[in-house]
């Protein structure tokens, strides 16, 4: 049940991910403009990595998700 509503609502998950992701590499490109250092609310490396990884996974799980819809 867990996982359907996972699938179901999988562009969703991807595109909240995505803008996290975004929002994070925006705040941090900001700062350096604005303050000249890295802010430490931000993300690093590796989170961000992540973040893009499951933002990728949930998308490709929304296409396959469509594409097995269409050929019912």
């Amino acid at each position: 049940m867990f996982t359907e509503r996972l699938i179901k609502h999988a562009y969703r998950i991807a595109i909240v991910l995505f803008l996290v992701f975004f929002t994070n590499v925006l705040v941090g490109k900001i700062s350096m403009w604005l303050f000249g250092l890295q802010l430490p609310l931000g993300f690093s490396g590796v989170v961000e990595f992540l973040v893009l990884c499951v933002a990728c996974i949930f998308f490709v799980i929304g296409i396959l998700r469509s594409e097995s819809l269409n050929q019912k």
